[in-house]
């Protein structure tokens, strides 16, 4: 903690904060900008599978509608939730009705991102034409328009063959880089002109960005007409000056935003002209190096030096990230991480880590289970993760290290900050001598506690804080800090009567966001115990939420916090049972097990039983393998093994499922998250307790 924040300063801040108005700020729109629209068959008659591709102008989160509207000639009655995926992922829910296809978002989409839509068994008309495809958001519409008819197919006698098949030559020969790229000379059957698009297919979409230039692209040593993007195929109309011309070479600049493919297998670029398909000579990329330069900013809510900040950054990885997986970010200074990292102060993309980890100047961080896996993410450090800004101004990187890949950032520029040094002056001689610096006594907080008086959810609630005993002792201009999470509610102002620090009321109380900051009104010295007692006249609410929250203890002498607990809200009716004993409780009863829950390299296992009778949730089981299935979610184990299918997608288990007195144990905590439990560790009865 800083310890240069006194009561002047802080008062300021609580009275700029206490009179800054609440805005109500309307939802904006999220619409869909710059659609289009592909089908692997364009036949008239033809089951097929379409695949839209549009930008997010806004967020939208997981659960959001997006309506599909085909021309009514299309038929759809063959289109189910299976058929549909939203960016490589089942959707959640659908309804059609007629030509309409109301869809569920399975995951958030942020501003900017590209979003690709994949629906197959869509049967086009019966009559040639074009017809219109629309997609919207509830708030606007984009509508593009398809041509059904004889199709373009290409014929083999028309088509190259490999031997003379043109060359793909990058500027860069690793994976997943950014890359120029030049097509080489292609003799094609029909002419020029300047009113018909050359289309370039790449292998994936993910080679392609969702806008170029027309600047950054050359056809036959001009810069085209015009430039449009769909899904991975990149269509050029060909300047006027090449009208005519009946060999074809593209060169697209690094600028252009085309990257090389991402895994070492072999590769075709396909490029279409007037109904005919010129296909490439096969090529590889190198796997890359150990250490890329990537091209993603750090993002900082203040970079003055010294400042505490939120950190974030949107790397893409040469590997996806997939759940129960381990992610590290390497800061340029260790003095920008704190000792310890609350799990709920980190998300990627928009989710909270499983678990955190701090060594020296590293960041340790794991994914839930159920993560979505993707190549694209963003990390996010709040507030409440307590980095600081290197003290030093000058520019720092920092890097995101996966696998055996480490990505660096750009560099980002620590300022000035806002208290100037004072120049030395000459001593007056003789000097008189200063105070000597406090040492840190070591303290034991290994048994410090943190209660609340009222565990419900949305309760106003007093708090109790236990501390054994203080490293360094602290005067009435420092001051105690309880970190709270961003869900707890606390009011702008507290009465210093509301609060007690050994008995006596404080100096002051003030509040930073929803932590509370409390000068004591005498002096505390080193290794002395404190009991903080804040009452429910502070009208401190609990989240809304039934969940564990970690909540820490800070002083303004020490970096490092001086413990860290957590707090349960919501498990009254909670289900416990412990690690060796063959039994579990709830409401007041016990009730036996076949087995007895045990520790596999840290990771709790229960037998199939307790799924089923302790936490009610439809277990099956043989001597083989296990289902569980809550809500929509089915979790299928199989004994022996370290994966997991979770309605149809594979994940794996931290340890391999086991068969004990002829049940199956399985990994509570997999369970608990995929099927949205709550965890929780009792220290009183050295009990696990799990509640809704």
């Amino acid at each position: 903690m800083n310890k240069q924040l006194k009561r002047g300063a802080f008062l300021l801040l609580a009275s700029t904060l206490a009179i800054t108005p609440l805005v109500s700020v309307p939802q904006s729109t999220y619409a869909a900008k710059n659609l289009s629209i592909d089908a692997d068959d364009t036949d008239t008659d033809e089951k097929t599978t379409y695949t839209l591709t549009f930008k997010a102008t806004d967020d939208l989160k997981k659960g959001d509608k997006i309506i599909v509207k085909f021309d009514s000639d299309f038929d759809l009655k063959n289109v189910k939730k299976g058929s549909i995926e939203i960016d490589g992922d089942s959707i959640k829910d659908l309804k059609r009705s007629g030509s309409k296809l109301t869809i569920s978002i399975p995951s958030k989409i942020d501003e900017g991102d590209r979003v690709e839509i994949e629906i197959e068994d869509v049967i086009n008309p019966e009559d040639s034409g074009e017809y219109d495809i629309s997609v919207d958001d509830g708030d606007d519409e984009a509508e593009e328009s398809i041509k059904i008819g004889k199709g373009k197919k290409s014929s083999s006698s028309k088509s190259k063959t490999e031997k003379s098949a043109f060359s793909v030559d990058f500027g860069s020969k690793y994976q997943d880089e950014k890359t120029s790229l030049e097509l080489s000379r292609i003799d094609l059957n029909d002419k020029l002109d300047d009113t018909k698009y050359v289309e370039v297919t790449f292998p994936y979409s993910s080679m392609v960005p969702n806008k170029i230039s027309t600047s950054d692209v050359e056809l036959n040593g001009y810069s085209p007409k015009d430039v449009e993007v769909s899904g991975r195929t990149v269509k050029i109309k060909p300047s006027s000056k090449a009208d005519g011309d009946k060999r074809l070479t593209i060169k697209f600049n690094k600028d252009a935003g085309i990257r090389t493919p991402s895994s070492s297998s072999s590769f075709k670029v396909e490029v279409d002209y007037r109904n005919t398909t010129y296909v490439s000579k096969e090529f590889e990329m190198k796997k890359g190096s150990a250490s890329v330069d990537s091209d993603y900013s750090v993002t900082l809510s203040d970079n003055k030096a010294g400042a505490r900040s939120t950190v974030s950054m949107d790397v893409r990885l040469r590997d996806e990230l997939r759940g129960g997986n381990d992610l590290y970010v390497e800061f340029p200074t260790q003095d920008m991480v704190p000792g310890y990292i609350f799990s709920s102060s980190v998300t990627i993309n928009g989710t909270p880590v499983r678990s955190t980890g701090v060594s020296g100047r590293t960041v340790t961080l794991s994914t839930p289970y159920n993560f979505s896996s993707t190549d694209r993410v963003r990390i996010e450090f709040k507030n409440d993760a307590f980095l600081k800004m290197p003290t030093s101004t000058g520019n720092y990187d920092l890097a995101v290290k996966y696998r055996d890949t480490t990505y660096r950032s750009k560099s980002f520029t620590v300022a000035a900050g806002g208290v100037t040094p004072t120049n030395p002056t000459n001593p007056t001689y003789p000097t008189n001598p200063t105070n000597p610096t406090v040492p840190v006594i070591p303290a034991n907080n290994s048994t410090a506690t943190v209660a609340l008086s009222k565990p419900n959810p949305n309760a106003i609630t007093g708090m109790t804080v236990g501390i054994k005993a203080l490293g360094v002792g602290l005067s009435t201009a420092d001051y105690i800090e309880v970190v709270m999470p961003t869900t707890f509610r606390v009011p702008t102002t507290i009465p210093t009567t509301a609060v007690t620090v050994n008995g006596t009321y404080p100096s002051y109380v003030g509040t930073r966001g929803q932590n509370l900051v409390i000068y004591p009104s005498v002096n505390l010295p080193a290794g002395q115990a404190v009991s903080v007692a804040v009452n429910e006249n502070a009208k401190i609410q609990t989240p809304g939420a039934s969940n564990i929250y970690n909540v820490g203890v800070y002083t303004s002498a020490e970096k490092n916090p001086l413990f860290i607990r957590q707090v349960t809200v919501g498990a009254q009716n909670g289900i416990s049972f412990k690690v060796g004993a063959a039994s579990f409780k709830t409401q007041g009863k016990t009730f036996p097990l076949a087995v007895a829950p045990y520790t596999v390299n840290g990771n709790t296992m229960v037998p199939a039983t307790f799924v089923r009778d302790g936490l009610k949730v439809s277990t099956t089981y043989t001597k083989a393998a296990a289902t569980v299935k809550y809500g929509k979610t089915t979790m299928s184990f199989k004994v022996g093994s370290k994966v997991v299918n979770i309605n149809g997608k594979n994940y794996t288990l931290p340890t391999a499922v086991q068969l004990k007195n002829n049940v199956p144990m399985l990994p509570i905590r997999t369970i608990t998250d995929n099927l949205r439990f709550n965890l929780a560790w009792d220290n009183a009865s050295s009990s696990v307790i799990i509640f809704k």
